[in-house]
């Protein structure tokens, strides 16, 4: 129950509110005479007939104590005698009904005069009826249309209109005119708020219901019961669980202001627990949360109305449920399908209340019909939430199933389509919640809506952040979301709807840890800092959105810092942010993706293992991954998993234990090929369809032991840059474990349909190692190829790093499709020169020239057989080597993520200055003098145009 609305067991009193009696004529197959409804104030609902001696209402002056029954039933509780509202009213009566048939929505024979539709079928419910049943049943009865006859489908239901409402309203006198008094006048201030909704919600709860709508809620609730039943039983109505929930309709018609339900009650089981929890979710169109929405809106309360909708109980506390995310969830990406859930209802999992598990698919190969799953990652389900009377609660997750994934495969690739689907129909993104029947096996889906927080447009402009200089050590760490900086000023904030209106723009909201609540506050901060937290939670994702810095995770945050106090916010060194006490200058350069030149030399982004989506600059050609980054990001010897009884330290194989947690004993190796795959196929689909280089492993044994569980597999070498590594370690008989983890993993991605996937093979002594490398692979059932239409053959570039690799150049080009050349790593082994030493940057720019001699036969045996060359350049060597890149004509280079566009307008600058020295030098520019009137505006244009073309010629 959300924490806005009052609870509904004790008695609120009701300002001078006396019994209510309303006057209904209706005929139909339900009533052939003129009755009063009356609920009276322990609000019992009742029919009393016009001839009954009705209740005294002589003392209205008296104010009345209203209690409002909870309507929480047993599991299919039986009615026990004759209920006020007959459960067993001649059902035979309806005949035939279907959705089509409600009495409510026909016009009145007897009387010639059309009633209002007062429910609508969800089947029948269209976009166009937003403004009758709100925009949340609106999508879904879109979505049930869509969804018939596929394997995923919405459950049946029914929902009431405005029209039921507003009936409801005029149907009690005064009641109006009551609960326009609340609201005249109110102001923004919670506490106003909340005391003038809990004054308008007692005056609805004690108000009576139309016997006109209880009669079509009724009908329409047995249909529902009658269509839940197998066709040989269904003449039969046996009372069915359902599920109820309202939404708002506002006559608002901007799609920024969707709101999903308010509130759902579950277990709602025969006619009466039908009545009442209508007039509950009416109550919810004065609630504080409904209030703050029409507010937002520029909306008057009184303007605005509701809708309550009924369906089947769908049974997700024996399955599980979750949300079909139409993007990936840090970056933004809209290629990614990410689907999170967990075992029971969906409560944990957008609350937040368990670690649940998440997953993510490509669309592009869901639309292919080809293995989408990226990637899927356990959470450690310790809770999950069950239906409990008419709410939830939660109860402990069994320990079998605690790291048991909550979604099969084929459940994932289903749900996976079923999200594509609703997204194209819609036209716009769509998030999408989901359950799954653990007695049917069934997967239905709950609700939609359009997403406004995960997606992301195409970026316009790159945005870089550097922080100015500070030897200052931060106040707190934790993990950053976005990647900007942000001054301001401290406001600790314990209670959102309380600080709302103190917090100022600009100001750094600092708390414990926040949900929706806290909506308004974030959009007006200038930067968040919680005690608690994930990025993917729902105030980092409004952060992200909004382009504003926030660190979550900062465990001590509201102990570190008091309101007042000013502080810089730095997420520019992403996955990690830090605070900073005082204002530091920070320098922010941004460029308009359309204004990146485009140059003769390609750049490609080396990535961070799970970074891709982040990193994946729209100025790169592709991406470059090594498989070195993600065992050192493991932290664990690739032999840990297939040799795990090898393992010597204790510590060490309790370590493998909580990373290999869920995989069976007997296949820990899996683990290893999950981890692996999931990386090289998140990097692949973050730039497809552009290439992705992965090198595979190139560790020495000494960075080897230094893993978790290295010294039970590494023995101690006397040199061992120059031992036991790159092709001559994958084809070792000791390593041949987890080299086949590698290929299999390799395999899987090619299997997937990723035709961008190119494996780098490093640290090559001879050409005889090239065919015993291929014969390795071609055992793990890995075959090569020149080119990438071959299907799941692949593709191998050479690592250049070695001497003994320039010297066979030419015959290593026939063997490999593309060279890369480590500037670091073969200066190394050139010139004996360590590369962690401090003097390497010095020795770098001393000795440049007598590297370019080496580059330069590399680049004569590439273009002698028409293969890419290119270069991997730390940051410390582009002064030194830049000259090389357009005399030696190199094709591309690869280059840290952060440092893309940089280099592509320094190698821009250098080709620009190249092709104007070529066409002086050729005699078809003439030289320009540096005085301002050395040519004519003629002759200006002249230049131009040549050194224009010259560009795109490169370009092309």
């Amino acid at each position: 129950m959300s924490d806005e609305q009052a609870p509904l067991t004790p008695k609120p009193t009701v300002e001078a509110l006396p019994v209510v009696e309303v006057t209904s004529s209706i005929t139909g197959p339900m009533e052939t005479e003129k009755e009063h409804i009356i609920i009276k104030p322990d609000a019992t609902i009742e029919k009393v007939p016009e001839t009954a001696e009705a209740a005294p209402a002589a003392e209205p002056a008296a104010p009345v104590e209203a209690t409002f029954e909870s309507p929480a039933r047993k599991h299919k509780k039986k009615s026990k005698g004759k209920e006020k509202i007959d459960a067993e009213q001649d059902v035979s009566a309806l005949g035939s009904a279907s959705p089509r048939s409600e009495t409510s929505s026909q016009p009145d024979s007897a009387r010639g005069s059309p009633r209002p539709k007062l429910v609508s079928w969800l089947e029948e419910t269209k976009l166009t009826d937003s403004a009758t049943v709100s925009p949340a049943w609106a999508a879904l009865g879109e979505t049930t249309s869509l969804l018939k006859g596929k394997e995923a489908r919405v459950p049946a239901g029914f929902c009431t209109t405005s029209a039921a409402y507003k009936l409801f309203l005029s149907a009690n006198p005064g009641l109006e005119d009551n609960l326009r008094a609340c609201f005249q006048g109110i102001t923004s201030e919670e506490s106003d708020i909340r005391k003038q909704c809990k004054k308008a919600r007692n005056y609805i709860l004690a108000a009576a219901m139309p016997s006109t709508l209880m009669d079509a809620a009724v009908e329409a609730y047995g249909v529902l019961c009658r269509r839940a039943m197998p066709p040989e039983e269904s003449a039969e109505k046996v009372d069915i669980d359902c599920i109820a929930r309202a939404a708002l309709i506002s006559p608002s018609d901007d799609p920024a202001h969707f709101m999903g339900p308010l509130e759902s009650y579950a277990n709602i089981s025969g006619n009466k627990s039908v009545i009442e929890t209508i007039q509950r979710c009416f109550a919810l169109a004065v609630s504080p949360t409904a209030v703050r929405s029409f507010q937002r809106q520029g909306v008057a309360v009184m303007d605005g109305s509701i809708s309550a909708c009924f369906q089947k109980l769908v049974r997700a506390d024996t399955g599980s449920s979750g949300v079909i995310i139409p993007a990936e969830v840090e970056s933004g990406n809209p290629s990614i399908v990410t689907i999170r859930s967990n075992w029971g209802v969906g409560d944990t999992v957008s609350t937040g209340a368990s670690q649940v598990d998440e997953f993510q698919l490509f669309k592009p190969l869901l639309s292919s019909g080809k293995p989408a799953i990226l990637s899927k990652s356990r959470g450690r389900k310790k809770q999950k939430s069950i239906y409990h009377r008419d709410g939830t609660k939660l109860v402990a997750v069994p320990k079998p199933d605690r790291y048991t994934l909550s979604l099969t495969d084929d459940q994932l690739v289903l749900l996976g389509n079923m999200g594509c689907i609703i997204e194209s129909t819609f036209k716009e993104p769509m998030v999408v919640e989901f359950a799954i029947d653990g007695a049917e096996k069934a997967c239905y889906i709950v609700h939609v809506a359009p997403d406004h927080l995960y997606s992301t447009s195409p970026s316009v402009s790159i945005d870089h952040y550097s922080l100015g200089d500070t030897n200052a050590a931060p106040l707190l760490v934790g993990a950053a979301v976005g990647h900007s900086i942000a001054n301001g000023r401290v406001h600790v904030v314990t209670s959102p709807h309380k600080s709302v209106f103190d917090f100022k723009p600009g100001d750094i909201l600092v708390g414990d840890y926040f949900d929706a609540e806290a909506d308004p506050i974030v959009r007006k901060a200038g930067g968040v800092i919680l005690n608690r937290g994930d990025r993917r939670s729902y105030i980092a994702l409004l952060a992200r959105s909004l382009g504003i810095p926030a660190i979550v995770g900062a465990s001590k945050a509201t102990d570190t810092f008091k309101t007042g106090q000013e502080i810089t916010i730095d997420c520019s060194h992403f996955p990690m942010g830090r605070v900073y006490d005082g204002t530091i200058t920070f320098n922010k350069t941004s460029s308009k993706v359309e204004d990146i030149p485009v140059t003769e030399t390609r750049v490609m982004g080396v990535v961070k293992p799970g970074q891709a989506f982040f990193q994946n600059s729209p100025a790169a050609v592709g991406g470059v991954i090594f498989l070195d980054s993600i065992v050192r990001n493991l932290g664990v010897h690739p032999l840990s998993f297939s040799k795990y009884d090898e393992i010597k330290d204790r510590m060490e194989r309790k370590y493998v234990d909580e990373l290999t947690v869920g995989y069976p004993a007997a296949s820990l190796s899996e683990y290893y090929v999950d981890a692996v795959t999931s990386t090289i196929a998140q990097t692949c689909a973050a730039f497809h369809p552009r290439n992705v280089i992965v090198q595979l492993a190139d560790m020495t044994s000494s960075d080897l032991r230094n893993l978790s569980g290295g010294s039970s597999f590494e023995s101690p070498e006397v040199n061992p840059a120059y031992g036991l590594r790159g092709l001559s370690r994958a084809s070792h008989d000791d390593y041949k474990d987890a080299f086949g983890s590698e290929c299999t993993a390799i395999k899987r991605v090619l299997d997937m349909g990723f035709t961008n996937l190119i494996v780098c093979v490093p640290f090559i002594r001879s050409v005889a190692e090239v065919d015993s490398f291929r014969e390795a692979l071609h055992s793990f059932g890995l075959e090569t190829s020149a080119e990438p239409e071959l299907g799941t053959k692949v593709r191998l570039y050479l690592d250049v790093q070695v001497p003994s690799n320039i010297f066979f150049a030419p015959k290593l080009s026939k063997q490999f499709a593309g060279f890369i050349v480590d500037v670091k790593k073969l200066t190394s082994s050139l010139f004996c020169q360590d590369m962690d030493d401090a003097a390497y940057k010095s020795f770098l720019h001393t000795h440049a020239e007598n590297l370019e001699p080496a580059l330069a036969q590399i680049v004569r045996a590439a273009r002698g057989s028409n293969i890419p060359v290119g270069l991997h350049i730390h940051s410390d060597e582009h002064a030194a080597i830049s000259p090389w890149i357009t005399t030696h004509r190199i094709d591309f280079l690869a280059v840290d993520a952060a440092r893309v566009v940089d280099t592509i307008n320094i190698i821009a600058g250098r080709e620009r200055s190249e092709s104007l020295s070529s066409l002086s030098k050729s005699g078809h520019v003439s030289s320009v003098s540096e005085s301002s009137t050395g040519t004519s505006e003629s002759e200006e244009a002249t230049l131009g145009e040549a050194v224009e073309n010259v560009v795109h010629l490169k370009a092309e």
